[in-house]
């Protein structure tokens, strides 16, 4: 994640960034997703997610540990922030 933060932020100089985490509430609740948005001049995203399932995830789900990379229009991030889970 880090090698892919680094590029980003090579070719995407001056945007602001946002760096979280959030704490997964289930199971032994120590899966976590760390969490990077880089917000562009029209509100758009980019975002690196990267989640570390806890042992006991991995076990009982079969979840494997995962990193993405998105685009997000500013419309469908506030969509998902506001309205997705509601």
């Amino acid at each position: 994640m880090n090698t892919k933060l680094t590029d980003i932020e090579s070719i995407t100089k001056n945007l602001k960034k946002n760096t979280y985490e959030f704490k997964y509430p289930i199971d032994d609740k120590k899966s976590i997703a760390y969490i990077t948005d880089f917000i562009l001049n029209d509100d758009s995203t980019i975002r690196a997610y990267c989640v570390n399932w806890s042992v006991v995830s991995e076990k009982e789900r079969n979840f494997e540990d995962n990193f993405s990379l998105t685009l997000s229009s500013n419309e469908y991030e506030d969509w998902l922030n506001n309205d997705a889970y509601n």
